[in-house]
């Protein structure tokens, strides 16, 4: 039972060792039969040339972005630190907040008065041209 068993395990063995190389030489051959070409190798050269080209375009994008959003944070700080100061100025002054109101409100006003000025202005220049 047990030389079975190992003449057995042996067969398989070889079976499977055999059937590999066959697998090997079928595949070697194949290559050996479909030679590659000048042509074919030129064009891959010409592929791997444009995919580099392509990763350094893609990695100069990316370095572009990374600048953009460091001088982003960098203005953002900036911003944040005048109108820190914007508001201690403010505050050393005295100006309260319903102040503040008041002043944003009469600008608003203050603009709609600039613009139907302007508009009236044009109105009655195109009448004394016409």
């Amino acid at each position: 039972r047990y030389e079975r068993n190992f003449l057995s395990n042996d067969l398989q063995k070889y079976i499977r060792a055999r059937s590999t190389a066959r697998e090997r030489d079928r595949l070697f051959y194949r290559r050996t039969t479909h030679a590659v070409q000048s042509s074919d190798i030129d064009d891959l050269n010409a592929e791997q040339r444009s995919l580099d080209s392509s990763l350094s375009q893609i990695n100069d994008d990316v370095e572009l972005g990374r600048a953009a959003l460091f001088d982003l944070a960098v203005q953002k700080e900036r911003l944040k630190g005048a109108h820190r100061n914007a508001l201690s100025i403010i505050n050393t002054l005295g100006i309260s907040s319903s102040l503040m109101r008041m002043l944003q409100s009469r600008e608003k006003n203050d603009r709609y008065i600039v613009f139907s000025g302007m508009t009236i202005t044009l109105f009655i220049l195109y009448l004394c041209i016409r």
